[in-house]
């Protein structure tokens, strides 16, 4: 089995990054398409910075919406680590070798 927890959490990471790169290399007060962007690639964890209290200013919410999108990059990693853990796969047959076989005693 493929193991896809690093490059997968790494990949979003990596869109993350590049996302808030752009952001932050863009003119203007206003975060505008980019900003939603950014928003809707760190969605669930996003929306709960948004709901706090937290200055109005393009800095803060570049750095706010790329820690909640890192941290969630850091979710899929531990996630997928446990998901490709041999706890949770199955199991294949038990192939018993003839040598070790043991026949039942005849009555």
């Amino acid at each position: 089995m493929v193991k896809l927890a690093t490059p997968a959490a790494l990949l979003y990471a990596t869109l993350i990054l590049c996302l808030s790169h752009r952001l932050y290399a863009a003119p203007g007060a206003d975060p505008g398409l980019d900003g939603i962007w950014l928003l809707l690639a760190s969605l669930p964890t996003g929306l709960v910075p948004l709901m706090l209290p937290l200055p109005e200013s393009r800095e803060v919410f570049l750095l706010v919406m790329t820690a909640a999108g890192l941290f969630q990059a850091l979710l899929v990693w531990l996630a997928g680590r446990m998901f490709d853990s041999p706890l949770f796969q199955k199991p294949g047959p038990v192939i018993i070798p003839p040598s070790t076989r043991t026949s039942l005693p005849e009555q």
